[in-house]
């Protein structure tokens, strides 16, 4: 829980901050027009290219966001359980 919620801070923070070079690869349309396709389809599957888009929201919220509530409210849970056991 605590290294998914490491992962979702860090995804929103590129979210919120986004850097001036997209350094995540292609975008899928960029692959398809620039390569040919048996070189193109091994591509598709490594990753997109934007990692800063925000493709969901919900409640103002990306998927990275909720992903660190929700990462950060199951490592808070543990813990306690973890502590009232003691």
């Amino acid at each position: 829980a605590g290294f998914g919620a490491f992962v979702a801070a860090r995804q929103s923070w590129l979210q919120w901050y986004p850097p001036e070079v997209a350094t995540c690869g292609r975008d899928f349309y960029g692959m398809i027009e620039n390569f040919p396709l048996n070189r193109a389809i091994p591509m598709i599957f490594k990753g997109s290219g934007d990692c800063s888009a925000i493709d969901w929201t919900f409640l103002g919220g990306s998927i990275a966001n909720w992903a660190f509530v929700i990462f950060s409210l199951v490592f808070v849970l543990a813990s306690l359980m973890i502590w009232r056991k003691r």
